[in-house]
């Protein structure tokens, strides 16, 4: 699950950049529009397979749609987002790796049979 309080403002801001509202998403990604609202709030984790539908939806690759945070918070000096946005990275990659694992899992187990 990669952790949605650290980028819920991107979604935000995408969403409104691209005029879409909360259940025009929700729509798109097969989910109620309160199931949405609380992933843009970030009170919900997020898949990777909804991060890659999120990313398509704003026709970004799931690199760019991360990165979209990354760019919005070099524009300041504040070193206090600095550490936020290492501290976001740093348990996005404990994240990855534990997903890694669960999928390395689940193929070497489908294919011992």
């Amino acid at each position: 699950m990669y952790k949605m309080k650290k980028i819920k403002f991107t979604l935000k801001n995408l969403r409104k950049k691209n005029n879409f509202t909360q259940a025009i998403i929700a729509e798109k990604l097969g989910i109620s529009i309160r199931a949405y609202a609380k992933i843009e709030s970030g009170e919900t984790n997020l898949t990777i397979e909804r991060l890659h539908k999120l990313s398509t939806i704003f026709n970004m690759d799931i690199t760019e749609f991360l990165e979209y945070e990354t760019n919005k918070l070099e524009t300041t000096n504040d070193p206090n987002t600095h550490i936020t946005l290492l501290k976001h990275y740093e348990e996005t990659i404990v994240l990855l790796k534990e997903q890694n694992e669960m999928l390395r899992k689940i193929i070497f187990k489908q294919y011992e049979c």
